[in-house]
């Protein structure tokens, strides 16, 4: 049975859109916690929806809202899609701007499609990858090393043990010097493997004190000269919509730390704005 998420109201299978409000049918009311990406027109949030689907992010519901004589259109993901689902967004509406800048200019093209088209980009919005903290990487490749030179070292003595004949083990004549070759060959690598991720443990260690260092002065410098007021009014075009301000917020505040820092990594820059705009707005 299908149900509609805004009247509760239950309908028989087949049927995809409630013929009270609009919305789009759920199988089950199932309470879960959802996430709104963008509100607006619902040409504009059907084409994110297609955006985002094409973006292999499945959660994406539409909900009709009245608003006053009129609808409005919100589009909401399941908290896991939040993160990557805004970032979508924002190679959404920056493609649908250029398209629409690019078509404003170009006025000689009379005969050209207006139809609004789904941005192509979708190696953007998966390229930026989430930003792990080096002091972090340091921390898994550690417990990787530990793990792994115990395994190899209890298996070797283990190995040697076995050969003596102190843990009675035994292998068939003809494969015993095989299976003793193979296993001492395995839990030396093991070993070997083990080594190589604590040297890499700590490589990232010695990175995390600068990494750390950056972000604070980063961090520091940013709060000290921008406040919330300073960068609305950098921002053009604010609206009520509290989505659509903080993708706008977002893109100035990048634009202002690379200026000032450039050639930092995009997952290390969005890592930076979460924080900033964490306590710059949301504080």
């Amino acid at each position: 049975m299908a149900w509609c998420p805004n009247c509760k109201t239950e309908y028989k299978e087949g049927i995809t859109v409630c013929s009270d409000c609009g919305a789009e049918l759920v199988e089950s009311l199932e309470t879960e916690e959802r996430c709104s990406i963008l509100s607006g027109e619902e040409d504009q949030i059907e084409l994110l929806k297609k955006f985002l689907e094409y973006n292999d992010i499945m959660s994406c519901v539409i909900t009709q809202m009245p608003e006053g004589d009129a609808y409005t259109y919100e589009l909401s993901v399941s908290k896991e899609d939040e993160e990557l689902s805004k970032r979508a967004a924002v190679v959404f509406l920056r493609e649908t701007a250029s398209k629409e800048n690019a078509a404003d200019a170009d006025s000689s093209m009379d005969g050209q499609n207006e139809e609004a088209e789904m941005p192509e980009d979708k190696a953007s919005a998966k390229q930026t990858k989430s930003f792990v903290k080096a002091e972090e990487k340091a921390e898994n490749f550690k417990s990787s090393a530990y793990a792994l030179t115990i395994v190899g070292a209890v298996g070797l003595v283990a190995m040697i043990l076995i050969m003596i004949g102190i843990i009675p083990l035994h292998f068939a004549s003809n494969v015993k010097l095989i299976a003793y070759i193979v296993l001492d060959l395995m839990f030396v690598i093991f070993i070997v493997m083990g080594v190589h991720s604590m040297i890499t443990a700590k490589k990232y260690a010695g990175e995390a004190n600068m990494e750390n260092s950056k972000t604070a002065e980063i961090l520091e410098w940013f709060a000290a000269t921008y406040k919330a007021d300073a960068i609305d009014q950098l921002t053009e075009g604010m609206e009520g919509e509290e989505e659509l301000n903080y993708f706008k917020r977002t893109e100035v505040m990048k634009h202002l730390i690379l200026e000032q820092y450039p050639g930092l990594d995009d997952a290390y820059l969005e890592h930076l704005i979460d924080e900033l705009y964490q306590g710059i707005f949301e504080a």
